[in-house]
């Protein structure tokens, strides 16, 4: 075998190794945080929105007597 194709190989053996890293940064920490805070908002939005939704289905039912 020559040496550009053991190269690639070795390559091709440690490249998924190297994407294992557990030593998280602080831009890495920052960044899990502000996406934690984005979700947690996202998910309090669409609770309200649900929680707006019904009342107005409620709001319209008592006040058509009807299914809304």
């Amino acid at each position: 075998m020559n040496a550009i194709k053991r190269l690639l190989l070795l390559m091709m053996v440690t490249a998924p190794l190297m994407a294992c890293d557990t030593n998280d940064g602080g831009a890495e920490q920052l960044g899990e945080s502000l996406d934690n805070a984005a979700e947690d908002t996202k998910d309090a939005m669409e609770d309200a929105g649900d929680k707006v939704s019904d009342g107005m289905e409620d709001a319209c039912e008592e006040v058509s007597g009807e299914n809304c």
